[in-house]
Formats: C-alpha cells, sequence, structure tokens
C-alpha cells in the first residue's frame, strides 16, 4: 500500500506548501475532533471503491476524497473568503497527480458549503470533493518482457489443450 500512502503524504504537503501564506493548518480529519483550525483544511477519505483495472496487477483503488476548508466567522467578508479559500484548493487538485505515474488526474471536482453542529458555531466551511484513482502495487509489466504476440480463440476451444489453434491477431 506504499502507493497510496504516498500519496496521501503527497497531497497533504502540497496544501500545506500552497496555504502557507494563509497560515492554515493541513491535516487528516480525525473523528474526535475537538478544536477546529482556522484557517484550515481537513482531508478525509469518504469511500474507497475498486476502479478500472489496467491489466497490469495493479489494484485500482478509487478514491472519494473531501477537503473540508474552514475559516473564523471573525475573518473579513467570511462568506466569501470561503468560496475563495475552496476555489484556492480546487485550483491545486486540478489536473494534479502530485507527481506520481500511480494516480489519475482528479475527477467530479467540486465544492459546496458544508453546515457544522452547534457545537461548532463560529466557524464557516466549505468542502472539496472529488475522486481519484490510486494504483496499489507493482506493475506486473514494469522491467519486465512484454508480449509480443497475441493470440485468441472462443469459447469453448480454449486452454491450454487448444493452444495449437489460437489465431494471431
Amino acid at each position: 500500500m506504499s502507493n497510496f500512502q504516498e500519496f496521501c503524504t503527497k497531497l497533504k504537503t502540497a496544501l500545506e506548501v500552497d496555504f502557507a501564506d494563509e497560515g492554515a493548518t493541513v491535516d487528516w480529519l480525525k473523528r474526535e475532533v475537538k478544536d477546529l483550525p482556522a484557517p484550515g483544511i481537513l482531508l478525509d477519505i469518504e469511500q474507497l471503491d475498486i476502479g478500472e483495472d489496467e491489466g497490469d496487477g495493479r489494484l485500482p483503488l478509487e478514491c472519494s476524497f473531501a477537503a473540508f476548508c474552514i475559516l473564523s466567522i471573525c475573518t473579513t467578508n467570511y462568506e466569501l473568503a470561503i468560496k475563495g479559500f475552496a476555489a484556492k484548493v480546487m485550483a491545486l487538485l486540478r489536473y494534479n497527480s502530485f507527481g506520481l505515474e500511480t494516480v489519475s488526474i482528479p475527477v467530479n471536482l467540486s465544492a459546496e458549503g458544508v453546515d457544522f453542529t452547534p457545537s461548532k458555531a463560529g466557524y464557516i466551511c466549505w468542502a472539496v470533493t472529488w475522486q481519484q484513482t490510486v494504483y496499489v502495487g507493482e506493475d506486473i509489466w514494469s522491467g519486465g518482457v512484454m508480449p509480443s504476440e497475441v493470440k485468441f480463440s472462443f469459447t469453448p476451444e480454449v486452454g491450454v489443450n487448444n493452444e495449437a489453434d489460437y489465431e494471431s491477431l
């Protein structure tokens, strides 16, 4: 799972660098959050699915992410500022695979306002959501020999006993 962990680390680091001037805290969401960082970005992986198989032995892990952008309502013009904050996150994510060949470009990138519970009064939040596929594991074709000839047959004339009857593509 090192490809996945490397991607998560690069995602967090890219946000920390991009938002350093704003003094934003970037971290992974913990369910027991008591104090919210403001300004801050809390990252979460909301869902993991199997993506489209590339046929190379790697697990195509389709990840649904959320970046919760948080500002204090003491921020000047906070209603507009939070939208700009979320837009800056979207600009960083757009077309970004974070220099990893094992990660696809983000799709379904969007942002919307999120309601907080009364215990979190004093903050405004927008969630940026997207999906990105991370190919986990080793590519069985890297450093190996690619097939030079492809043959086929139709069922039921398949398998080792029928190899002599296969046709070339």
